[in-house]
């Protein structure tokens, strides 16, 4: 089941506008207040996605190799607590790791279905208004539409261990946005930033305690799965840091 679910603005005193909530999957297992995950425009869009067959958890589960790519499956879940570039570098790991069991333990019918999930969501989001889309979202957006490209193409020739790698990359590109890792990717670049700070005096030392504040309450808010504060507060942090926004 498909469903596009346009959220309402959010009462906070950022003036809020945005997102759009695209659950793939059982609705059961979607929030049930789809508001819980509403940003302000003047941070980052997010899209809300249940990706359940195409990602490494699913793939893993419907293959039964969860004992054997333990700890596979368990570096997966460390890279999103890490900055982007390494994140993507320990999942990139990953897939090749996770590849050759993977394909073994799939068919071409359980590969096509997977694939299916992410063609199913990127269909949604292209139908969606230019306006309605943060130019994060489309960079990622563009990244899984050529994996999977990548994987219709592997799978058409039977190439299954492609198709499973080119599969987790879309997928993982399209987790990229959705509000946990949005959240959890900014308080890591806060944190990295804060990290790198040698000299204290370069910074007001006002700034430097707010910033810290700040990516404090960013995990306090994670833990709590309250996201739409814990982008506020992550986001702002890494403005006052002067780093890089993903």
């Amino acid at each position: 089941m498909l469903q596009l679910i346009r959220t309402r603005p959010f009462g906070f005193s950022l003036g809020g506008v945005l997102t759009l909530c695209v659950v793939l999957g059982a609705c059961e297992d979607a929030p049930s207040d789809p508001l819980g995950v509403v940003v302000s425009a003047e941070t980052q869009g997010v899209l809300l996605l249940v990706l359940e067959r195409s990602g490494l958890p699913g793939l893993v589960s419907e293959a039964g190799r969860a004992d054997e790519l333990r700890e596979v499956s368990e570096q997966w879940e460390a890279s999103w607590d890490m900055t982007l570039i390494q994140a993507r570098a320990a999942r990139a790991e990953v897939y090749g790791l996770a590849a050759p069991a993977l394909a073994d333990g799939l068919g071409l019918d359980a590969l096509t279905v997977a694939t299916d999930e992410v063609g199913h969501a990127l269909a949604i989001i292209d139908g969606l208004t230019p306006d309605d889309l943060a130019p994060s979202i489309e960079r990622r957006v563009g990244m899984a539409a050529a994996a999977h490209q990548r994987a219709r193409a592997a799978l058409d020739v039977g190439d299954t261990e492609d198709a499973v790698r080119a599969l987790l990359e879309a997928s993982d590109a399209l987790r990229e946005v959705t509000p946990r890792r949005l959240a959890t990717l900014l308080r890591a670049i806060a944190e990295d930033a804060l990290g790198r700070i040698v000299d204290r005096d370069t910074y007001p030392e006002e700034t430097l305690q707010r910033a810290e504040r700040l990516t404090k309450g960013a995990g306090s808010a994670i833990d709590a799965e309250d996201y739409t504060t814990a982008i506020r507060r992550a986001y702002y942090a890494v403005l006052l840091l002067g780093a890089e926004l993903p």
